[in-house]
């Protein structure tokens, strides 16, 4: 047949021009791996790099960072060194102004620590007992003339209450207290007997302030027990030898008293009030003689001798003896004595008066 030639012709014409797109698609697929594997290594490789970048840069790893031919990824590669750069200073920053940080506070903390010690030395040393709670009454401290007035360590003492420590009736009245310092935010005051271990017993004055936090609110309080047996004593026995001592010139016949430099009374026995018109001796405390001669009708003469025979000058005068004419002309004679008061200087502060009406012995 005449077409058999052509289609033979043909047919080996396709196959070949087939075989030739065949050797291209393969050559091309090879080609295409290896530019995709050219191209997509390096930025593997950026992306292995940058993963965790800001942990490699903070432990100071060594980066290497990748090269290529194609320039796209070269500026990725730079924009990536630049940030890593900053990334670096921002961690040097940090880690200086940490370490910076760290410094201040571990000075911060050892003066903390050494005015801690200076204070825990202060209270201890501080004879009277000192302690402190928070707002349920639980002691947060103590001092260690506490620890001696209790007989327990203050690491025992921590978290305590008073009902741990003391009888109910006591504790209740220290709860009472400490409740009254906390609500109120002002200090309280009062008196009250504790019992040591080995049981003698002391008065002891107390405080009891609340402290506060910086923005006010308060937190606690704060105790200091002062041991007062010897001085209530001293006041007791000073008071009943003011109580004897006013027995005794109020139950002389003598008339007494006693005047400061500026001729103001201080002080007399019952027999003089009773003279110039007062009820109690209180009475004449702080008046003058120009005082009193308004509860007198009579007696002006009498006051005058007194002011000119017996004033604060400093000199001693025993046995004067001295005569007053009454309004009524009767005679009054007196024997009078002066004696000047001084203080711990020997300074001259007033005169003491004692007279006595001898006008029977007169006559």
């Amino acid at each position: 047949m005449p077409i058999r030639p052509y289609l033979e012709s043909w047919q080996n014409l396709y196959v070949s021009k087939l075989a030739i797109i065949s050797i291209i698609t393969f050559i091309s697929l090879i080609l295409s791996v290896f530019i995709s594997r050219w191209l997509i290594s390096p930025l593997q490789k950026l992306a292995y790099i940058t993963d965790n970048l800001s942990t490699r840069l903070e432990l100071n790893q060594v980066i290497h960072w990748p090269q290529s031919r194609v320039s796209e990824i070269n500026s990725l590669t730079h924009n990536f060194k630049s940030m890593a750069k900053s990334l670096q200073a921002r961690f040097e920053e940090i880690h200086s102004t940490q370490a910076l940080l760290e410094q201040r506070v571990q000075k911060r903390t050892q003066e903390l620590l050494h005015e801690r010690a200076l204070l825990c030395n202060l209270i201890d040393f501080v004879p009277d007992l000192i302690f402190y709670k928070d707002c349920e009454g639980k002691y947060l401290g103590c001092n260690q003339a506490f620890e001696e007035f209790k007989g327990i360590n203050r690491s025992e003492l921590i978290g305590q209450s008073d009902f741990d420590l003391f009888p109910p009736e006591k504790a209740q009245f220290c709860w009472e207290t400490d409740k009254q310092t906390v609500i109120t935010g002002k200090p309280h005051a009062h008196e009250e007997w504790g019992t040591y271990p080995d049981g003698h017993e002391c008065l002891f004055d107390t405080l009891k302030a609340p402290f506060f936090a910086i923005d006010g609110q308060v937190l606690g309080l704060i105790g200091i027990s002062r041991d007062i047996t010897a001085r209530k004593q001293y006041e007791e026995a000073l008071q009943q030898s003011e109580h004897m001592l006013r027995l005794v010139i109020d139950n002389i016949p003598q008339f007494i008293f006693w005047k400061d430099n500026y001729a103001v009374y201080l002080g007399c026995n019952q027999n003089y009030a009773r003279i110039v018109g007062l009820e109690q001796v209180e009475d004449i405390v702080g008046k003058t003689d120009t005082d009193l001669m308004l509860y007198q009708q009579e007696g002006h003469a009498f006051f005058e001798t007194l002011n000119r025979c017996i004033v604060a000058d400093g000199q001693y005068a025993y046995r004067q003896v001295e005569s007053v004419q009454l309004e009524n002309n009767s005679r009054l004679w007196l024997e009078m004595n002066k004696v000047p008061l001084q203080d711990r200087q020997n300074q001259v502060i007033g005169v003491l008066g004692c007279f006595e009406d001898i006008t029977e012995r007169k006559w």
